[in-house]
């Protein structure tokens, strides 16, 4: 499975999800992440989190 970060890549629907998880992680950070999370998104147009 290929994954990227690279926005470019993502279509309308995955930045708006994407957009989604930023705007929660804002609000309300979580304590239990470390430094460097980054969202990532497959080349089937899943979009995970990681860290």
């Amino acid at each position: 499975m290929t994954t990227t970060t690279d926005l470019k890549d993502f279509g309308f629907r995955e930045l708006r999800m994407a957009a989604g998880l930023l705007t929660a992680y804002c609000e309300n950070p979580p304590e239990f992440l470390s430094d460097g999370v980054h969202l990532k998104m497959n080349t089937h147009g899943y979009r995970r989190d990681s860290d």
